[in-house]
């Protein structure tokens, strides 16, 4: 039967998944889609997302094909059906305009799928049917939670020899990520029902939505939006150390330049990475000046801005422009630096530690 559907919608549900589908591993699950019929999901060894998107079918297609068929169908809406051959069709049709003499035109798509792929009944008898049984908690409306992720998923490691460090931990009250290098904790102004490390790139497709629900499986920490959206983590069973003992130290407090953030977001622009979570500056204080350097292949782009500080040696540090530029936003405009560390805190409830270098 063919079904009228909007491109945008599916353009949307296209995007929100798309973090989840595996670009490399099992050739089963690399780069698909999968269609249960009511939802469309990625589903990887680590993350799976489900989002509604009814279609009277069920079946799996390369993620890619699909996405070059919405490439050619450029029309507003389409109709999408399932043939005997397995296949996908997607049709548009563009009426005639006379004013312009255009005539009928008709573009159909066709992709061959999989119904037959091990994955859809992975997911319905698996972790949509541990859903319906999971016990949920509510989230707090104003999303301290997803900001609680956004500011510690920075700090997590991005060296893979330590598993638990390149996650952010979640047990009780408090958010931590540390790289061995910077410390970053949040306190939620609540008790988190249990104790679980997510990978900081779950982490990153977390933070681009707004999480009303969560429930712990035996298998998954699963989060749900206000539109039935849904990520699921995979639960890592590995040790996670006590970051309170880096926290604890008493330095002295200097009062930040003026304006500091939005000069972190200009020199920002010539920081290297493909990806916002690789950028990186350098931040070096000085007693009477912060200077402020981004550098990548191309060129480098450098800021000094006037400062009291009153320390007796240069010291440096590296951190990502975007966490930095956010967190200096909310801040008491001070940093309290101690023989070798610095820390920037956000009223009592956010604490973003880092090792200094003498310069």
């Amino acid at each position: 039967m063919k079904v009228k559907k909007e491109r945008a919608q599916l353009v949307t549900a296209l995007g929100d998944i798309k973090p989840a589908i595996p670009r490399k591993g099992d050739d089963d699950m690399i780069r698909k889609v999968i269609f249960t019929g009511h939802d469309i999901a990625g589903y990887g060894e680590d993350m799976i997302m489900v989002v509604p998107y009814e279609t009277d079918f069920a079946t799996v297609a390369p993620s890619e094909e699909i996405a070059q068929m919405l490439q050619r169908v450029t029309a507003t809406q389409f109709t999408l059906s399932f043939n005997a051959q397995n296949q996908i069709v997607m049709e548009a049709v563009k009426e005639a305009d006379p004013e312009k003499n255009t005539r009928k035109t008709t573009m159909k798509t066709v992709l061959k799928t999989n119904p037959d792929s091990h994955l859809i009944e992975e997911l319905t008898t698996g972790l949509l049917a541990e859903i319906a049984t999971a016990e949920w908690y509510e989230l707090s409306e104003d999303d301290c939670f997803g900001e609680a992720i956004k500011r510690c998923m920075y700090s997590a490691s991005k060296d893979g020899t330590q598993p638990e460090l390149a996650c952010v931990h979640i047990a009780g009250a408090i958010v931590a990520s540390s790289d061995d290098y910077r410390v970053s904790r949040y306190v939620l102004p609540y008790e988190f029902a249990g104790d679980v490390l997510i990978k900081a790139e779950t982490c990153i497709q977390m933070s681009r939505f707004v999480f009303t629900r969560y429930a712990i499986t035996n298998t998954w920490v699963l989060f749900l939006t206000a539109d039935n959206k849904l990520l699921a983590s995979r639960l890592l069973f590995l040790e996670y150390g006590d970051l309170d003992q880096f926290l604890d130290f008493t330095g002295t407090d200097y009062p930040l330049p003026d304006k500091l953030a939005e000069h972190v977001e200009h020199v920002a622009l010539m920081s290297a990475g493909d990806h916002d979570i690789e950028k990186e500056i350098t931040v070096t204080l000085e007693a009477a000046k912060v200077t402020l350097k981004a550098e990548r292949e191309v060129g480098f782009a450098e800021i000094e801005i006037e400062a009291d500080l009153a320390i007796t040696d240069p010291v440096s540090f590296t951190v990502n422009p975007t966490f930095f530029a956010a967190m200096l936003t909310g801040t008491d405009d001070v940093v309290n630096i101690g023989a070798d560390k610095a820390v920037f805190e956000i009223g009592d409830y956010f604490k973003h530690l880092v090792s200094l270098t003498v310069v």
